[in-house]
């Protein structure tokens, strides 16, 4: 789909399916994709597959289509993304955040590494504190804390969100 998405509004664009290929096509095709400044579409599973292939060449731009795949950041295919090398990166997902801050945490690590700390500092600043005020046994100035933690997670990462409702975008054909 997204080759064909590629090809519609900028036919010129070179753009590769490396996911369907045999390795040793996969090599040329990242090496030419990465020095041309074309567009190389994969799996998941294939860039774990060929993740020392890929670490090798710098891109410019990495998007991760069903950006909710990473939300585990102990995940394979997690730590796989994280490594590559780009100065550039965007998740896409129709798939809230969850109930657990680890999932926004893992994402935005890929996103914005550091923006939000460690993942240790993470949860010290923010899920212990946010989780606790929100307990049935919370006092108030735990609540308090938990709502202030919660005002700076949110104007730390709104910047970096674009989220859609389908009534924004039902009348776009």
């Amino acid at each position: 789909q997204w080759y064909d998405e590629l090809k519609a509004w900028y036919p010129v664009l070179r753009v590769s399916l490396m996911h369907q290929v045999s390795e040793t096509v996969r090599v040329e095709m990242a090496e030419t994709m990465s020095r041309e400044n074309g567009v190389l579409i994969t799996s998941y599973e294939t860039c774990r597959l060929s993740q020392n292939m890929l670490f090798e060449c710098p891109w410019v731009y990495v998007i991760l289509d069903e950006g909710h795949k990473i939300r585990n950041p102990d995940a394979a295919i997690t730590m796989c993304v994280k490594q590559l090398d780009t100065p550039l990166r965007l998740v896409l997902t129709g798939t809230p955040f969850q109930n657990r801050l680890v999932e926004l945490w893992s994402i935005f690590d890929f996103i914005q590494p550091g923006l939000l700390g460690t993942y240790p500092v993470f949860q010290q600043q923010f899920s212990e504190v946010i989780e606790s005020g929100g307990q049935m046994s919370a006092t108030p100035r735990m609540a308090e804390a938990a709502f202030q933690a919660a005002q700076i997670l949110r104007e730390l990462t709104l910047p970096w969100l674009l989220r859609r409702t389908k009534a924004d975008v039902q009348d776009i054909v």
